[in-house]
């Protein structure tokens, strides 16, 4: 495990204009897929040498599945949807000084609702929404399948980016069709609870 230290994030420092960012050393460095790259690079490759070519690109398609296409999808259920923005608007809130948290928050909403507009996802209904989501949800526990893990008995990236989608759906207090249907899934639940135990058990 990497030591790391937590703290408040400056739009102003970082390098790509959005979060996550993090500082490695002296350097700031922006997107997940390239932190995540770097991190795995300097651990000797520990999650990816081990992959054979088709577990690779089947590491690649999970990631990018989930990144680029199911984000999205939570992305609308947080902010666009009422029933999300009232839970995810009292996080922010703890993040953002209290002066001016009641013009920033709702600026954030509309930035992200007409980032969602142009990305196309805004532009379809709640329950079409849902099934975008559930289609995904269903292709990634097919994959799974009964493996300890995505791509079998050892961790890959790929779970790791799994495992913090379904956090983010199976957390908060946000009821929707998507986390019911997730709910359902035994071997999804499992795996979460596999991960959780194993990796991040100082979660709540």
């Amino acid at each position: 495990q990497w030591p790391y230290k937590l703290r408040g994030a400056s739009m102003s420092r970082a390098p790509k204009g959005k979060v996550p960012y993090v500082q490695i050393g002296d350097e700031v460095m922006g997107d997940s897929g390239l932190i995540i790259g770097r991190l795995e690079a300097e651990s000797g490759n520990e999650l990816t040498s081990w992959l054979s070519p088709l577990q690779r690109a089947q590491d690649h398609l999970v990631r990018r599945t989930m990144e680029e296409g199911y984000y999205f999808v939570g992305l609308y259920l947080r902010w666009v949807k009422d029933a999300g923005f009232v839970v995810v608007a009292p996080e922010f809130r703890k993040f953002i000084p209290k002066a001016a948290a009641w013009a920033v928050i709702p600026m954030i909403r509309k930035k992200v609702r007409s980032a969602a507009h142009a990305q196309g996802i805004g532009r379809h209904s709640e329950a079409e929404v849902n099934q975008f989501g559930i289609a995904d949800m269903t292709a990634i526990a097919t994959l799974l399948g009964d493996k300890p893990f995505m791509l079998g008995d050892k961790l890959a990236l790929c779970d790791i980016t799994v495992f913090a989608f379904l956090e983010s759906l199976l957390g908060p207090p946000i009821d929707s069709e998507l986390k019911t249907f997730v709910l359902a899934q035994q071997n999804l639940i499992a795996f979460r609870q596999r991960m959780r135990a194993a990796y991040w058990s100082d979660l709540a």
